[in-house]
C-alpha cells in the first residue's frame, strides 16, 4: 500500500473514532504512519485528505448505513456536516439534502444613511477589524484575539460583536491585560446595526473551528466586506475563493494575514469584489425551492415505504 492509500485508509479510521472536525493533521499522520508532510505532498492539505476519505467513506458506508438508518434530519447539511451526521447515526446518506441558506436583505454594500450614526454610538471612530459572533469554545475568538495584539496594527481596532454573559465575563476580563486591549471593543449589538458595522470595517474575520454553515460569512460578502476566515468544516465550501484561509488554531498565520490585508488595498478590493460574486449564488427563492423539493422527496419516499 502506498502513503497515498495509506493515508486515505488512515483518514477514513479517523474519521470513524473522531469525526471530521475533531481530526488533526497528526491524526491522520499517525494513522497512516508517514510523516505530516506526506499529507501535503499527496493531498495539499487536511481538508483535502478528509474530504476524499469522506467520499470513500460514504460509498462504502451509505448503503448499509441507509438500510439501518430512518430518521429524516433538515435538508441543510454541508458536506463537512453531512459526515459527522451519518457518522454519528443521525441520518442516512439518502435522507440527506444540502440546502444553502442566504443573507437577509439589508445586508448589502450600499451605505445608509444612519451607518455612521450606528458606528459612531458604539464608539468606533478608527478604521477596525469586525467579528460577529459568539464566545462559545468552538468560536475560537480567543485566537483572534491573541492574533490582533501579535499584529501590533496601532491604526486599527478589533470589534468583536457577541452576546454577552456571566459565562465569559473571565475571558473578555482576561483580555484587559494585552497590550491591544485599548484598541479592543467588545460590544453588544442589535440585529438592524450589524450591517452598518459589517459595511464600515475594513475586514471580517471567522477563526471559528467548526461550522455547518456560518451566516457571518455570506454576510460579510454581501455587504463587500473583505473576508478571513479559519480553512475548516464547511467554511472553504462557503467562502469558495471569496476568502484568505488560515489555519485557526495558528495565532501568527492570522497575525501575518491581518497586518496584510489592513495594508494593501488593491488586496481589500479584490476580496471585495469576489465576496460580492460569491454571495449572489446564496438568495432566498433558491432555499425555498430547494427546500420545498427536499420535502416533497420526503414525502414521496414515506409514500413509497
Amino acid at each position: 500500500m502506498g502513503n497515498r492509500d495509506a493515508l486515505l485508509a488512515g483518514a477514513k479510521r479517523c474519521l470513524t473514532e473522531k469525526g471530521y472536525a475533531r481530526t488533526t493533521v497528526r491524526d491522520l499522520a499517525t494513522a497512516a504512519n508517514v510523516s505530516m508532510a506526506a499529507i501535503g505532498y499527496h493531498f495539499g492539505s487536511r481538508e483535502a485528505l478528509l474530504n476524499a476519505a469522506l467520499i470513500e467513506a460514504n460509498e462504502e458506508w451509505g448503503e448499509a448505513l441507509a438500510k439501518t438508518l430512518q430518521v429524516e434530519t433538515p435538508p441543510d447539511a454541508s458536506p463537512a456536516e453531512r459526515f459527522e451526521l451519518i457518522w454519528q447515526r443521525v441520518c442516512s446518506a439518502d435522507k440527506l439534502r444540502r440546502v444553502y441558506l442566504a443573507p437577509a436583505a439589508e445586508f448589502t454594500p450600499t451605505p445608509d444613511a444612519g451607518d455612521d450614526a450606528v458606528r459612531r454610538r458604539h464608539g468606533l471612530a478608527r478604521p477596525y477589524v469586525l467579528h460577529v459572533g459568539g464566545y462559545d469554545a468552538h468560536k475560537n475568538v480567543g485566537t483572534l484575539i491573541d492574533a490582533f495584539d501579535r499584529a501590533q496594527l496601532g491604526d486599527h481596532d478589533l470589534v468583536v460583536v457577541a452576546a454577552q454573559s456571566d459565562a465569559d465575563a473571565a475571558l473578555r476580563a482576561s483580555w484587559t491585560q494585552l497590550a491591544c486591549a485599548p484598541r479592543l471593543h467588545c460590544i453588544e449589538a442589535e440585529a438592524h446595526e450589524l450591517p452598518a458595522l459589517y459595511r464600515g470595517a475594513t475586514a471580517f474575520v471567522n477563526p471559528s473551528r467548526w461550522e455547518s454553515f456560518g451566516f457571518q460569512l455570506v454576510e460579510a460578502m454581501a455587504t463587500g466586506t473583505p473576508l478571513l476566515a479559519a480553512r475548516r468544516t464547511a467554511i472553504p465550501e462557503i467562502v469558495g475563493d471569496a476568502a484568505m484561509l488560515f489555519e485557526p488554531s495558528s495565532p501568527v498565520e492570522l497575525a501575518a494575514l491581518l497586518r496584510i490585508v489592513t495594508t494593501d488595498a488593491a488586496l481589500r478590493e479584490d476580496l471585495r469584489a469576489r465576496g460580492l460574486r460569491r454571495a449572489t449564488a446564496f438568495d432566498w427563492t433558491t432555499v425555498a425551492d430547494e427546500t420545498v423539493d427536499a420535502y416533497r422527496r420526503a414525502i414521496g419516499a414515506k409514500g413509497r415505504a
